[in-house]
């Protein structure tokens, strides 16, 4: 049960218990010389602080439905690449069938293909971090939250019920314990915001956590199939590291270049030609493009 409905309902037990409807008949004069009743006026309050707890209570579901949304992502995220993995995988069995060259070549790579159930688990794994820090979101403003209920429902209605034990003055009385109710709200009101902005920020931290924990193995798991894709290209042109450049050249000198050892910046690489008697040099890049370029001079005669 919503808990602005609860503070409704203790109103209307406290009402039939002491005898309040007589101070339905009592009209009173308010700070705007404005004619209302005073059970109205009373009525008035306790749906505004109901409205306060309810307005409460929607900040923080919301944070916990956007901390579940992000953490959907990731779950999608899981099965692209389990799928991906999957399709790589079904690849590898038409190769093996082609000829005894790329048979070998796909055996001496298949392991190095991603394990569909490890990386599940990892991603997984991932997800139960950040499902566990879950549970502690958003526990102050909760907390807040019961504090402000217990006082609407408790504090402020028994002292609304002792004003209106005073048949003489009860509106004056009641005006008094509004003020002090407001007070109380606005003080809350101030360290809820601040407790929320705290959750939030504990909240988005967990999540770019965990989106950052399925990235890597994402990523490691893509850059492993780019390169077994491109070794077993390689393999089945060549044997092991023999490279056919094109017709009537070749090439067997291999170097891999990570992809960090490639610098937009600098117009120079390492010369690995230099004090050799190669008269090539075939350069290979772990992408998953496979592009490669190659130094070659025609073969001798």
């Amino acid at each position: 049960m919503p808990l602005g409905i609860t503070i409704v309902l203790i109103a209307a037990w406290a009402r039939l218990t002491l005898g309040a409807d007589v101070a339905t008949e009592i009209a009173n004069t308010t700070p705007g010389n404005t004619k209302v009743a005073l059970e109205d006026y009373l009525e008035s309050h306790r749906r505004q602080f109901a409205a306060h707890l309810d307005d409460y209570n929607n900040r923080i579901d919301a944070l916990h439905k956007l901390f579940e949304k992000n953490l959907e992502t990731i779950e999608i995220q899981k099965q692209l690449l389990l799928d991906r993995i999957r399709q790589a995988e079904e690849r590898l069995f038409p190769l093996e069938l082609l000829n005894e060259q790329s048979k070998k070549c796909v055996s001496k790579y298949r392991n190095d293909m991603p394990n569909s159930a490890r990386t599940q688990d990892d991603i997984s794994e991932c997800l139960d971090v950040a499902k566990y820090q879950l549970r502690v979101i958003g526990t102050e403003p909760r907390e807040l939250l019961k504090t402000l209920n217990n006082y609407y429902a408790n504090n402020f209605e028994k002292s609304i019920s002792n004003c209106l034990a005073e048949v003489n003055t009860p509106y004056t009385c009641i005006e008094e314990q509004i003020f002090n109710a407001n007070e109380f709200t606005v003080d809350h009101n101030l360290k809820f915001d601040e407790q929320m902005d705290n959750s939030e920020h504990y909240a988005r931290a967990h999540i770019k956590a965990a989106l950052n924990c399925s990235f890597v193995i994402d990523f490691q798991a893509v850059m492993a199939i780019a390169e077994i894709k491109l070794n077993i290209d390689l393999c089945m042109k060549s044997n092991d590291n023999y490279c056919m450049c094109k017709q009537g050249h070749t090439c067997n000198n291999l170097q891999r270049v990570p992809l960090s050892d490639l610098n937009s910046e600098n117009i120079t690489i390492t010369n690995s030609l230099y004090g050799t008697s190669n008269t090539c040099l075939l350069l290979t890049a772990s992408s998953e493009k496979g592009d490669m370029t190659s130094t070659e001079s025609p073969p001798k005669s």
